[in-house]
């Protein structure tokens, strides 16, 4: 496989990496903060009809927020049984009465470290295994042609 195919694939491990979510560090966040916001019971209540039943949290980038609202490009929601459902950015705004908390997301360096180094590991052991086997390897001669 050539160097190009191995950068490439590093560099996918990468773009995916570990996140995870923490508390919101400053009283309030900036425009493009992937945030994940628990609604409180009346927030999924009141949200049903446009979110669905059951909404707990939902995930996204921050539009914008003031003191009345909080305005998210949602891109997940969580339901409180388990289910996800993928959304494609719609704007939604949330009355601040209906968030219970704010989390933030952020890379897990130590994480991300250990799948890189696990997927390269298992990229190496099935190449290696590959050519063991003799398998994908070109014999190079060419059959005997008629005369």
């Amino acid at each position: 496989m050539p160097l190009a195919r191995y950068l490439a694939l590093g560099m996918l491990i990468l773009a995916a990496g570990c996140y995870y979510y923490a508390p919101l560090e400053r009283p309030e966040p900036q425009s493009g903060t992937y945030l994940q916001v628990m609604l409180t019971d009346s927030g999924t209540s009141h949200f049903w009809p446009y979110l669905g039943p059951d909404v707990g949290d939902l995930r996204g980038r921050l539009v914008n927020a003031d003191q009345q609202t909080i305005a998210l490009s949602v891109e997940a929601v969580d339901l409180r049984h388990g289910q996800v459902l993928s959304w494609k950015g719609e704007t939604v705004n949330l009355g601040r009465e209906y968030v219970a908390r704010l989390d933030e997301r952020h890379l897990s360096k130590s994480r991300t470290v250990l799948l890189t180094a696990g997927s390269i590991l298992a990229l190496i052991a099935t190449l290696t295994a590959f050519d063991n086997f003799g398998i994908g390897a070109g014999s190079g001669g060419g059959g005997g042609g008629r005369r």
